[in-house]
């Protein structure tokens, strides 16, 4: 019966890991692509002054990139988190091709 416990501990632990480190990397790598697709859909909006509306958009990146994580981390599930990244990067990556005619249907 230890045994069994002790591969059923054994069991949660592992699950528990790979659920940490998936959600790091989802963390780092998601947010990372999230932030970087929010420049150009922030630039989008701008009419003039191209290149400051650039370079604040770049510094505002790692404020989203910081709450990407931060809701990473704060879900309580990992599909849950993982649906919200993939969603969100599907989304600005179909609204940034289609404003920039790079999508032809």
């Amino acid at each position: 019966m230890s045994k069994l416990l002790q591969l059923v501990a054994a069991t949660e632990l592992a699950r528990y890991r790979w659920t940490v480190g998936w959600r790091a990397l989802l963390a780092s790598v998601g947010g990372f692509l999230i932030a970087n697709l929010s420049v150009p859909m922030l630039v989008l909006f701008a009419d003039e002054q191209r290149a400051l509306t650039t370079y604040s958009a770049t510094l505002f990146s790692f404020v989203v990139w910081l709450l990407v994580i931060m809701t990473v981390f704060s879900m309580s599930k990992t599909l849950h988190a993982t649906l919200l990244v993939l969603g969100a990067l599907l989304l600005m990556s179909a609204v940034v091709l289609l404003e920039q005619g790079g999508l032809l249907l």
